[in-house]
Parts: structure tokens; sequence; C-alpha cells
């Protein structure tokens, strides 16, 4: 499985030169920055090597932070439904009756 890694890029930096040094860290796929968010490249970081992915990628002249992006993460841990929900939510509260 992969890991999606931000790599935001300092102002200043030449985002064509960043992504190519990104790219030769060895991640799965490196998105360049789109016109909606400028200043970000996204990785796809196999899950044994985004530890040492992050640490090279900060070391890379233009970029001024690399980080896991947990948005993705939490989203892929939460357990998938298997059904469809009940409409009506359940109230366990103490002495809650539905005939009183």
């Amino acid at each position: 499985m992969a890991t999606r890694v931000l790599v935001t890029l300092s102002g200043d930096s030449d985002p064509e030169r960043v992504v190519h040094a990104l790219r030769d860290l060895g991640p799965a796929t490196v998105h360049a920055p789109a016109p909606e968010l400028p200043g970000v490249a996204v990785a796809e970081v196999d899950d044994d090597a985004v530890e040492s992915f992050v640490h090279d990628a900060r070391s890379i002249e233009g970029v001024s932070v690399a980080e896991v992006d947990t948005l993705s993460s939490t989203q892929r841990a939460e357990p998938q439904s298997s059904g469809p929900r009940s409409a009506e939510p359940s109230d366990t509260s103490p002495g809650w009756s539905s005939t009183s």
C-alpha cells in the first residue's frame, strides 16, 4: 500500500527541478504542483519507505515542508460499511423508553 506525502515548495524554488529530485528518491508516483495548488507536489510512497522519503525530501533545495498527508491516512483507516445504515439514531441513554 502507498502513503501520500505532501511536499510544499518554497516560494523561490523551481518546481520542475524539485519534482525531478523527488522522483529520484524512488516514490511510486510524484504529481507536480497543480494550478489550483501551485506550491505543493504530491508523492505516493510505499509504506515501508515513507520515513526515509520524508527525511530525504526535506533536504532537497526548494522544499520547505514534506509530511505525510494525515487526511488521506485517516480516510484509509476508516472501516468500510457493509450495509445500509439505519435512518434513525439509537439512544443508549439510561431510562429512555419509546413507550413513555
